[in-house]
């Protein structure tokens, strides 16, 4: 469980979405996303989900994924952990004849392989739509608004360094 006093590194309000001259660098490495997930202070990875799941449709999310299940979970002696959050919306889920209000969900990573449903909702399951996109996500057809970094994202996720600069 969380204490009060726990820090997030929130990455939409980590760097000025008007001026991304820091994404710039060949070496993936050593983006600011990857250096916040990778530092020691960082225990895990929360993804924010909507229904249609876009965070797995885009390509800095697609980095951020690959980085916190691959080489943050390997690199760290206590592991990283990746738990997923989404909303169950009113009226998506039904249950002996009862409508499941609108209420979070929560996929938490058990640091074994395994993510645990949690729910606030009595009979309420992590919304199935979200699992579904999860499933059928191809990163190739990802969005990045530079061409040259999901190129770079891509091939470093094939292990290939070989990286321009935008």
């Amino acid at each position: 469980a969380l204490v009060a006093s726990s820090a997030y590194w929130i990455c939409t309000f980590a760097n000025n979405q008007h001026n991304l001259a820091e994404l710039a660098v060949a070496d993936m490495l050593m983006t600011p996303f990857v250096l916040a997930i990778m530092s020691a202070s960082c225990k895990g990875t929360l993804m924010l989900m909507n229904k249609t799941a876009e965070p797995f449709k885009r390509t800095w999310c697609t980095l951020e994924n690959f980085i916190s299940t691959t080489i943050a979970k390997e690199g760290s002696a206590s592991g990283h952990l990746l738990d997923i959050a989404a909303v169950i919306e009113e009226g998506d889920q039904k249950t002996n004849l009862r409508i499941i209000p609108c209420s979070p969900a929560l996929l938490l990573d058990d640091g074994s392989g395994n993510l645990i449903d949690e729910v606030e909702a009595p009979s309420a399951q992590f919304p199935k739509e979200v699992c579904l996109q999860g499933v059928l996500v191809d990163i190739v057809t990802a969005h990045a608004s530079n061409p040259t970094d999901k190129t770079n994202i891509l091939r470093f996720i094939t292990g290939d360094t070989n990286c321009e600069v935008a």
